[in-house]
Order: C-alpha cells, then sequence, then structure tokens
C-alpha cells in the first residue's frame, strides 16, 4: 500500500513538473535521454532562474529539445527544436558550440566517414533550423591519392590512402594497391636506369607499404587477380625480381635476398631471382648457400639456351 502511495505520489510529482515544461535529471537517467552541452552560449539570453544552455536527444522520437539547467537536477525545456534530418547517436560529437548566433549539431554516418551538421539559428527565444553541411575527409583524400597517383608522387598517395577511414565502403583496395605498384615499378625503373638505385628502392618500399597481398603460390595469384585483366601474375612477379635487383644494387644486401626469395617462391623457373639471390648471398658471406643458388641459376640458363649469357663472376664463385 505504501509503495503505491509513493509511486503515486512520483507520477503525479512529475507530470506536474512537466506541466511546467520542467525536465528531471532522474527522468533523463531513465528515460536514456542524451544531455549535449552547448558551449559558450550568453546566460542572459536564457529564460530566468536558467545557468546553462542545453541540448537533448530522444533516439526514440528522434527529436531534440532545448533545455535550461535550473538546478544540478531539474532543467527547463525552453523549446521542442525542429526534426534534425541526419543524426547518428553512435558517432554523435560531443560538444556543440554557441557561435554567430547559430549551433552545429553533428554527427558521422554510420560505416563511413561522411560528417553531417545540422544548423539552427538563434532568434533570441527559440533555435530555427537553417542548413545542413556535409563534410568527407575519406572522400577527400580517395580524390586526393588518385591525383598524387596520375602524376607519379608515390608517397604522397600512399599516405592519402593510408588516411582513408572505412577504405572499403570508397574504394576497391586491392584495385588501389595493384596500380600503386604497377606505377611505383614504371617510376623505379627509369630511376634504376640512371643509375639512382637509392631512389628506385625508396620508390618501391614506399608502394610496397600499401600491398595488400601476401601471395604465396602462382596459382594463388593468379586466381586473386582473375576478376581484372590489367593485371597479371607474370608482371608482378617481375616486379618481385626488380625489386631484388634495385636492392642488390643499392647494397640492401639482406632484403634483396628476402625479396629474391619471394619472387622464387612465386616462379621457381625463372632464372633472374636466383642470379639476384646468389650475388646478395655472396655478399653477405654466404659463399655455400650462394654456391648452391648459383648451380640452380646456371642449370635454369642452360636448360633454356642462354648457357652464354651467364656473367664470369658465377662460374668464378663456383672455383
Amino acid at each position: 500500500m505504501i509503495y503505491k502511495l509513493l509511486l503515486t505520489t512520483l507520477v503525479i510529482f512529475s507530470l506536474n513538473l512537466r506541466s511546467q515544461n520542467i525536465i528531471t535529471l532522474q527522468e533523463i537517467e531513465y528515460g536514456g535521454l542524451i544531455l549535449i552541452e552547448i558551449k559558450n552560449f550568453p546566460e542572459n539570453q536564457l529564460p530566468k532562474g536558467c545557468t546553462e544552455a542545453l541540448l537533448l536527444y530522444d533516439s526514440e522520437s528522434e527529436k531534440f529539445s532545448f533545455l535550461g539547467r535550473q538546478n544540478e537536477n531539474a532543467f527547463r525545456i525552453i523549446d521542442e527544436m525542429q526534426d534534425v534530418l541526419t543524426y547518428n547517436q553512435a558517432k554523435a560529437y560531443a560538444d556543440v558550440e554557441f557561435s554567430e548566433n547559430k549551433i552545429k549539431v553533428c554527427s558521422e554516418m554510420p560505416f563511413r566517414a561522411t560528417s553531417v551538421c545540422n544548423i539552427f539559428e538563434w532568434n533570441g527565444s527559440k533555435f530555427s533550423f537553417k542548413d545542413t553541411e556535409e563534410t568527407d575527409p575519406s572522400w577527400d583524400n580517395v580524390q586526393k591519392g588518385e591525383e598524387f597517383l596520375e602524376k607519379g608522387m608515390i608517397k604522397e598517395a600512399v599516405e592519402a590512402f593510408q588516411d582513408v577511414f572505412y577504405p572499403h565502403a570508397y574504394m576497391d583496395e586491392k584495385d588501389v594497391a595493384l596500380r600503386l605498384l604497377y606505377k611505383a615499378h614504371e617510376i623505379a625503373l627509369s630511376q634504376y636506369q640512371k643509375k639512382d638505385y637509392a631512389g628506385a628502392v625508396e620508390t618501391m618500399k614506399t608502394a610496397f607499404e600499401y600491398w595488400y597481398f601476401d601471395f604465396n603460390s602462382v596459382n594463388e595469384m593468379e586466381e586473386e587477380l582473375s576478376y581484372n585483366e590489367k593485371f597479371s601474375a607474370k608482371k608482378i612477379i617481375s616486379i618481385y625480381g626488380d625489386y631484388g635487383l634495385f636492392l642488390l644494387k643499392n647494397k640492401d644486401y639482406q632484403l634483396s635476398v628476402d625479396i629474391s626469395k619471394k619472387a622464387i617462391s612465386l616462379d621457381s623457373e625463372s632464372p633472374g631471382p636466383y642470379l639476384q639471390l646468389g650475388d646478395g648471398l655472396f655478399a653477405l658471406n654466404k659463399t655455400p648457400e650462394a654456391k648452391e643458388i648459383y648451380l640452380k641459376y646456371k642449370d635454369l640458363m642452360t636448360k633454356s639456351g642462354k648457357e652464354s649469357k651467364i656473367p664470369t663472376r658465377v662460374n668464378e664463385r663456383l672455383k
């Protein structure tokens, strides 16, 4: 009986407050409502007795109310605001700032980096909806990345693509990685031909920072690339081989060995990477291992009728 009386009293008290446009902190917490502070709102523009401006968001009705704090536990509802066209409670911006008689209520869209801001203007007594602004840093970075890639600015392109949030929603990451690698290889080849070995290595290293794949066999590579005729397993294997050569010329012997081994794991019948691997191992004073690789290289060159093209250093190092 006492419990029912208390509950009835609480309900009557709450209804009385609501009739006075008052909402309590208890109601806000129990109702799962969200309070958002409006920073820099002039206190002299609030109703008498209010000391702080806030927004109240009701996720069920998807509506905002403009509140003034009366005390620690009670708020006056000053205005029921117009519907917010787009608002994502899960990715809402924590702060709302009053500036030039306006506020922006902003949030990000689900699974994207699109920021949508609903702009409300203050007329001295209430807020009126004025406009919606959209910004999307991810889309901006995709466009920047494409522009940099077109100009052959590999480092800048990689940085732009890496700054894309939710990349799967904006671009085909595999396609981007492959186009980056192809363009980087084209530039690195030019640098190599000019004997700028350090530049060629840096260009390729940068492209591989964005490399999306980890192929273990040529069959796996061909299957992965079957969706697009622009790219081929043979070309990518040759890029690995050239990268190993650039590293060798730049005296990055250990990395050259690692890359040459990767090229061989993808195509064990191409002799070029064996020569680079042997040279790298020899430079690292791993002579027994180098000799084994040189023998494999000689065997492949002989089988393909290219024995006359075997460098003299190979036979000298095999003695």
